[in-house]
């Protein structure tokens, strides 16, 4: 297995019912708070296929997709080597949206131009 099959027991748990309606001021003053292409630092809380869960200190969970993990590889990924639960995280908000937190840690236009690349490669063009 390469990450919790659900995380959103351990977000929940951690940050309690984040996605209510009665947390509309808390968010309020995250989107405030923070901004896109800040460099934020926290632990994973939690993880699934998809990424890690970071808590960056305000509340609210911040996820860092896999696809935008520095230095991840395939075989790392399969091992189940990479942001374990309690390990630190440093990365740069990459979008604040509808009660979300992306983080990046490679610049998501970089992974795009490089598999829009690869695609073509491919593709043979």
């Amino acid at each position: 297995m390469t990450g919790d099959e659900n995380p959103h027991s351990d977000l929940k748990r951690i940050f309690g019912d984040y996605q209510s309606n009665d947390r509309e001021e808390d968010w309020q003053t995250v989107v405030d708070a923070l901004s896109e292409g800040q460099s934020v630092t926290g632990p994973v809380v939690a993880r699934a296929h998809y990424g890690a869960y970071v808590d960056i200190g305000v509340g609210f969970p911040a996820l860092l997709q896999i696809i935008l993990m520095r230095g991840l590889d395939h075989e790392a990924y399969i091992a189940n080597e990479w942001s374990p639960v309690g390990s630190e995280v440093t990365a740069r908000i990459l979008r604040i949206a509808g009660r979300h937190i992306a983080l990046e840690q490679i610049p998501f236009e970089e992974v795009k131009q490089s598999m829009r690349a690869r695609l073509e490669a491919e593709s043979g063009q």
